[in-house]
């Protein structure tokens, strides 16, 4: 008879328990949702403004792109300069 009051109060626990840890696991679950939800919009608005970055710098570089083209002579023209200043001259005194 002691048995069974034995085995009645460790099932008593033992379900108290199984109770208890489904109840943890489930508000655990809960938040690791609430987590996962909020990694997935945080990576959604990420993703976008990596893309809005990327179309920006293209722009950028083909906007630098054009100007340099279009300044192209200029710039060339101003090499030119800078370089004949430091051009070795030859001497026009010619020895006979």
């Amino acid at each position: 008879m002691e048995n069974l009051i034995h085995a009645d109060i460790f099932f008593f626990i033992t379900s108290i328990v199984a109770v208890l840890l489904g109840i943890l696991i489930a508000i655990i679950l809960s938040y690791l949702v609430i987590i996962l939800r909020d990694i997935r919009e945080i990576s959604r608005i990420a993703r976008s403004e990596t893309t809005d970055l990327a179309d920006d710098i293209h722009t950028m570089r083909s906007e630098v792109h054009n100007q340099l083209r279009k300044n192209s002579s200029i710039l060339t023209s101003i090499i030119y300069i800078i370089r004949g200043f430091f051009r070795r001259r030859k001497s026009r005194i010619t020895k006979y």
